[in-house]
């Protein structure tokens, strides 16, 4: 019998008997242990992933009480305001009391002297001028641009559902800051409604101002024996009003309102002495131009709905007696001044 000697695992030895063999004596060597890795690592990256969620968790709950906080505020402020009496109705010194409270100034509680209470809540008055601010860092606060966009969304939402009831032939646009929100039939041509009026009017009204007065003239040569050599003149000033006092306006769809008497023109004429004009009247429009229509206008508007007008004008362009306008409303403005001139007694040798 011989002996083996065999390594352990560990380096050490260890001997034992064997039988002899005809099999070459083998040895094993364990070079190293298998590497084994550390965890700490892995619970680092996992703690540093976690922190952010553990953030926002805390950044939410902090927002959350700041929000009730504000709101409990506010609710507060709001009763202290219903409550308060009429402040014409109290006392000088009850009234400072309620204004203190109201801005925030030192009042004295029901306790500590530090605070107030409002149907049985306390409220910290000291804190009323912090209620009336909105703090940097505020939920409540959100960029102008954003706050733009989600009104304009909202306004849409509430108006799209009338353009329902919107005529196809007709279209409409809602802005809100100068930016379209809502539209319907926005590119398709219609005819100018009678709304555009409230345009002018707003733009006369900043051009003029609310004091401006429209000046409609009467141009006489000095008459001599009650007679007048040469021409009279109708001037006008831009009055769209000057109406005949017995012209039928009362006949009209919509009859004109606030007009401008043109017989007071024609009693000035009598009160001057004038009883003959050797020469014509003429309507002069001349503030204006000539363009009495528009030429882009549809077919059925000029003469209709709408024209011809000028800085004289007077009936809306039309004569009595005579059941259409006239194409030049100077010319109209004339003859119904001669009209008015001869019922008064005074001769126009041409009319």
């Amino acid at each position: 019998m011989a002996g083996t000697r065999h390594h352990g695992p560990r380096g050490g030895t260890a001997s034992h008997d064997t039988e002899e063999t005809d099999a070459p004596d083998e040895r094993i060597e364990l070079v190293a242990e298998p590497i084994r890795y550390r965890r700490t690592p892995l619970a680092a990256l996992l703690v540093v992933a976690l922190l952010p969620a553990i953030g926002l968790y805390v950044l939410t709950r902090w927002a959350d009480g700041r929000a009730d906080e504000y709101e409990a505020s506010r609710d507060a402020l709001a009763a202290a305001e219903r409550r308060a009496p009429d402040p014409g109705l109290l006392e000088p010194d009850l009234q400072g009391s309620i204004d203190d409270a109201l801005t925030g100034a030192p009042t004295p509680g029901d306790g500590d002297g530090d605070g107030t209470s409002i149907d049985g809540e306390p409220v910290d008055v000291n804190a009323g001028s912090a209620l009336l601010d909105t703090r940097v860092f505020d939920y409540r606060r959100a960029p102008d641009a954003i706050a733009t966009i989600v009104a304009a969304r909202r306004l849409a939402a509430e108006v799209e559902p009338v353009f329902a009831f919107l005529d196809p032939a007709s279209c409409a646009a809602v802005s809100a800051s100068g930016v379209t929100v809502a539209s319907f039939n926005a590119d398709v041509p219609v005819i100018p409604a009678s709304l555009q009026k409230l345009v002018v009017a707003a733009v006369a009204l900043d051009v003029l101002g609310p004091d401006h007065r429209f000046t409609t003239s009467v141009a006489v040569p000095p008459p001599l024996d009650g007679e007048v050599a040469g021409d009279v003149f109708l001037i006008g000033g831009g009055d769209p009003l000057l109406t005949s006092d017995d012209f039928p306006i009362l006949d009209d769809p919509r009859p004109a309102f606030g007009t401008t008497s043109l017989d007071v023109l024609a009693d000035a004429v009598v009160a001057a002495g004038v009883t003959r004009i050797r020469g014509s009247v003429i309507g002069d429009g001349t503030r204006y131009d000539d363009e009495f229509v528009v030429d882009t206008w549809a077919e059925g508007i000029a003469g209709v709905d709408a024209g011809p007008y000028d800085a004289l004008l007077v009936n809306d362009a039309r004569v009595r007696g005579i059941s259409s306008r006239l194409d030049d409303p100077n010319e109209a403005a004339a003859r119904e001044f001669v009209r008015l001139l001869g019922e008064r007694g005074i001769v126009v040798d041409t009319g």
